[in-house]
């Protein structure tokens, strides 16, 4: 199931990848996300639809969708928070409060809040009853990537990764292609993988 699409070159690699479309500014933005800095131009740039699901998170509807998660459910949402944001100090900071809000198992305010800012982040739109679907399954993905390469957003970005690309022959640049824009996260880690190695291969 692919509810959204994230990539476009960096971002909108990762945005292609995750669910909106772009090019090297989604990845330079994206990049500023993960870093802990607000990247204006993309939030500027959103449309009533990316702006909309923050918002809604930030509503007792979420809440009360996400009170129907168990706690290993939740736990996991918040372990994919953590490593999507773990070096960010905000993140860091929210996570040691009193109780653990980030770690407790429970979808509460705090995790909600990072939820609207992951959504942000990354440009993720769901308008329909199963948005929280969409916002799980878009972290999960996420989250994925940057356990396996936390640099995945640089390296989907670079001009490098493009030209390595597009130096393949026809079949090998289409399947290549296709795997960055639309391929699951373990084809997407995969991809990667071929191409750090081809930049070591002797």
């Amino acid at each position: 199931m692919k509810p959204f699409a994230i990539i476009g070159r960096a971002m909108a690699a990762a945005l292609l990848l995750i669910g909106g479309g772009g090019a090297a500014q989604e990845a330079t933005n994206a990049r500023e996300a993960s870093a802990g800095a607000t990247p204006p131009k993309r939030i500027a740039g959103f449309d009533s639809a990316e702006a909309a699901l923050p918002r809604r998170l930030a509503t007792p509807e979420a809440a009360r969708v996400f009170r129907q998660y168990d706690a290993a459910g939740s736990q996991l949402i918040q372990q994919h928070l953590a490593v999507i944001y773990a070096a960010v100090p905000e993140f860091r900071s929210d996570a040691g409060a009193t109780g653990r809000p980030l770690g407790d198992g429970i979808v509460g305010p705090v995790t909600l809040k990072w939820l609207a800012r992951f959504c942000r982040d990354y440009g993720i739109v769901a308008t329909g009853p199963a948005f929280d679907r969409v916002v799980v399954t878009s972290l999960e993905r996420v989250a994925s990537f940057a356990r396996a390469h936390p640099d995945w957003l640089q390296i989907l970005g670079s001009e490098d990764f493009d030209d390595w690309i597009n130096g393949q022959p026809t079949p090998q640049r289409v399947e290549s292609l296709k795997t960055r824009r639309a391929g699951d996260a373990s084809q997407v880690n995969a991809l990667i993988e071929l191409y750090l190695k081809s930049r070591t291969a002797p």
